[in-house]
């Protein structure tokens, strides 16, 4: 299977692997959150949904996956974010 020339704000296609990933079983799908560009600025995916919105369509989407994100502390303090429900 290659990459999908689909963009990376395609919630759709998103939705689409993370239900092949619940047919083929998987525990659950992990998305880390990125704050700054990779190495080269001109290949970096700059239009991506952050780890929480897109976590939100998947889970109307499928039914037995887990959901696991990262989010940085450098917006939010480490204590506020500890206790940040996302519901």
């Amino acid at each position: 299977m290659g990459a999908s020339a689909l963009p990376l704000t395609d919630i759709d296609d998103t939705v689409e692997l993370a239900q092949k990933a619940e047919a083929g079983l998987f525990d659950s799908i992990f998305l880390a959150d990125v704050l700054g560009l990779w190495n080269d600025g001109r290949a970096t995916p700059f239009n991506w949904l952050e780890p929480i919105t897109m976590l939100a369509a998947l889970s109307m989407a499928t039914r037995s996956n887990g959901m696991i994100t990262t989010a940085s502390t450098t917006y939010r303090a480490p204590y506020s974010l500890a206790r940040q429900r996302e519901t």
